[in-house]
């Protein structure tokens, strides 16, 4: 099954999204302190990524009316 990862940075409160597993690996060593939690999102259908994305857009929208942009 697709999947793509969500890496978000609890400290930051910051999301980046990867298409494979080893992008976020190489994050996750780089990164080895920052409280970096991953959420893999696995999807069979296109409008599958639709309901994603809209989730993070307002996950976002959120953050910034919160004021924690």
């Amino acid at each position: 099954m697709p999947t793509i990862y969500k890496v978000r940075d609890q400290i930051k409160r910051t999301s980046q999204f990867y298409g494979s597993y080893p992008q976020v690996r190489k994050i996750m060593l780089e990164n080895p302190d920052a409280g970096l939690v991953i959420e893999p999102l696995e999807y069979q259908y296109k409008w599958q990524l639709v309901v994603m994305m809209m989730n993070v857009y307002n996950e976002g929208r959120e953050d910034v009316l919160n004021g924690m942009d």
